[in-house]
């Protein structure tokens, strides 16, 4: 299937793991072991807030965002759970090693090695959270006099691989869909 409306030449290999009704793989893990939290805009609004009570100059900040290259795809799955991702593709077998698109705990999975590579990046900077809702990391950074990547993204970047063309700092940016300017007092959304 298209990846996005923006990249319609790029394909998304979903398994349809909720296929065959009342039978399927995800019909066997319970909800509550599916359900999952992610950062959103609101999240990111909350910090400016936040900073702006506390004196903060807001027009100094930036905002940056990064995209985790084949996020999914970076996570192996137990060789005994492989059995249970087998794909036919022209009349020959594959095993999917890795954790799939479609499965029910995939999100979950991401969201635990997601949180922790945020952590990370905040406690090698200490200075704002990295938010990240599913494999896009966003938050807000003090500009170094370079111009170079806010030392959150950077440290991200350097740590699992990121695309390229969705990396991107600067007072106005787009993040999950919404054009966002955080270098007000309040905040400020468009659609995109």
């Amino acid at each position: 299937m298209p990846k996005s409306r923006r990249e319609p030449h790029k394909l998304r290999f979903i398994t349809n793991q909720s296929f065959p009704n009342g039978a399927s793989v995800n019909d066997s893990i319970p909800l509550s072991d599916r359900r999952v939290h992610y950062d959103t805009l609101q999240h990111l609004a909350i910090i400016i807030r936040f900073l702006h009570y506390t004196g903060i100059d807001l027009s100094s900040l930036i905002l940056w965002k990064s995209d985790i290259k084949g996020a999914f795809r970076l996570l192996p799955v137990h060789p005994l759970w492989q059995l249970r991702q087998l794909v036919e593709v022209d009349g020959q077998y594959y095993y999917d090693r890795c954790v799939v698109f479609g499965g029910g705990t995939s999100p979950r999975a991401w969201c635990a090695v997601a949180a922790l590579v945020a952590w990370i990046a905040f406690s090698r900077f200490s200075v704002f959270p990295a938010l990240h809702y599913v494999d896009d990391y966003f938050g807000l950074s003090i500009p170094d006099a370079t111009g170079g990547k806010p030392p959150q993204q950077a440290s991200i970047s350097s740590d699992v691989p990121v695309s390229d063309q969705k990396n991107e700092h600067g007072r106005q940016i787009e993040i999950t869909g919404i054009l966002y300017a955080g270098h007000r007092e309040g905040t400020s959304l468009w659609p995109a």
